[in-house]
């Protein structure tokens, strides 16, 4: 005699519940970002909705020899960050999307210090679920366009606590040859500017905003010379970043002088015309 469906519905649900529903996800996903944008670090497990046994923890992964770095924690309905890492501070927040049973990780202002391996673990009652995540941060080259004897504005950040001793920021105008050239200099919390070149004495600042993480450089009077790349470089005990900024200074002479070599030839094809 044949079984019927209910004899199948009901080994099957047996089945389901014996099969352990947590595991680890093998595959490491990859992600790209630019510096200074938002990412969302995605992450999956069986939750419908939030409970007092439900953990998540993000990681920031580290060599053997070290701690690894938290990013963000959540357990008994709330956030947990009192051991979060100075790096991540007010850039986190965690969404969830019960609909799919997501807890994905935003990100914000990221920096070439946030390229790296993330993992992402769950608990609950219905089991355990680890998502590894690789994030590089590309490279960007900011362009900066200014007219001549206009004040141009290079843009630099760095999203790590300033007002330290240790806190070194570099601007140097890049050169052939490895021959940079100084152009302002931070140590200590005053300039230092002992081998800052002649081409830019007296119309250097920075401004440094603590609350945005910025240490843009004011170039004041600004001419052709001062076109191409500079490099601004900082570092201090939580770590290093580099950002690079063509200037472009715009050339009105050479507008004028297209501007004039077009009349010319509109006069000659109108006197060859008059001639002919």
């Amino acid at each position: 005699m044949a079984a019927s469906p209910g004899y199948w519905i009901f080994w099957l649900s047996i089945m389901m519940y014996l099969t352990p529903s947590g595991h680890s996800e093998d595959k490491t996903l990859e992600m790209i970002a630019a510096p200074y944008e938002t990412i969302v670090l995605p992450c999956k497990g069986l939750i419908q909705s939030v409970t007092e046994d439900l953990h998540v923890s993000w990681m920031k992964m580290r060599a053997k020899t070290e701690n690894n770095l938290l990013v963000y924690g959540f357990e008994k309905g709330k956030p947990t960050n009192k051991h979060q890492a100075y790096q991540f501070q007010n850039r986190t927040e965690m969404v969830f999307d019960w609909s799919g049973s997501w807890v994905n990780l935003t990100l914000k202002d990221v920096t070439e210090l946030d390229s790296g391996v993330y993992q992402c673990q769950i608990y609950n009652e219905y089991g355990h679920w680890t998502q590894n995540i690789t994030l590089s941060i590309k490279d960007k080259t900011w362009n900066v366009t200014a007219a001549p004897h206009e004040t141009a504005h290079l843009p630099c950040k760095f999203p790590i606590k300033f007002g330290t001793d240790d806190l070194h920021v570099s601007w140097v105008k890049m050169g052939e040859k490895d021959k940079n050239l100084q152009v302002y200099g931070f140590k200590k919390q005053k300039p230092a500017n002992q081998q800052q070149v002649s081409q830019f004495k007296d119309r250097t600042e920075s401004d440094l905003d603590r609350s945005g993480g910025w240490v843009n450089l004011t170039l004041k009077d600004v001419t052709e010379m001062d076109s191409g790349i500079y490099r601004c470089q900082g570092y201090n005990a939580n770590g290093s970043w580099t950002q690079n900024i063509l200037l472009y200074i715009e050339d009105p002479k050479g507008r004028s002088h297209i501007f004039i070599i077009a009349s010319v030839v509109v006069i000659l094809i109108l006197v060859t015309a008059f001639v002919c």
